[in-house]
This record gives C-alpha cells, structure tokens and sequence, in this order.
C-alpha cells in the first residue's frame, strides 16, 4: 500500500482582503511596468505576491481607466503605461 502525505502551507492568495489592496496592487502592477514592458501576468504575480487572477483583474480596471494600454498580442506584445492627466 502507498500512501501519500501533502501538507499545505498557507499563502498570501488564500486569505481574503479588502478592496482597499487594489489601488496599492495596481499601482504596484504600474510601477514594474515601468521597470520591464515585456514583463508577464505570471511574473508580476510572483514579484507582487498576489494570485495571477488579481492581476488580471487589476491589470482590466487600468485598461478601463485608459492608465495601461496592451501593445501587441498576448505572446509577443508589451504593455505600455499612459500618462496621467493633471
């Protein structure tokens, strides 16, 4: 007989927050646009600490607001941040 043993560790993506971690979470999704335009969903997932569904919902709200723009396809594309309006 085999048996298998899986312990699970908690994340940071299993607890739930508030709303209010999005305006910091999208700003953040911002800032390493900034540092690298070919940076993927995945990768900023990784670097920020958040699920990769977080980021695709933070990364649609900015593209409403017109502050992030898609250049390209998914694969080949970059992204490219629009400048702010005073």
């Amino acid at each position: 007989m085999f048996v298998d043993i899986v312990h699970r560790v908690e994340t940071k993506s299993s607890v739930q927050t508030s709303g209010k971690t999005s305006g910091k979470t999208s700003d953040k999704i911002i800032a390493q646009v900034h540092l690298d335009s070919h940076v993927t969903i995945s990768q900023i997932a990784v670097i920020i600490g958040v699920t990769g569904g977080s980021i695709e919902r933070n990364i649609h709200k900015l593209q409403q607001h017109g502050q992030l723009k898609c250049i390209g396809g998914r694969k080949g594309g970059h992204w490219q941040v629009q400048k702010e309006e005073d």
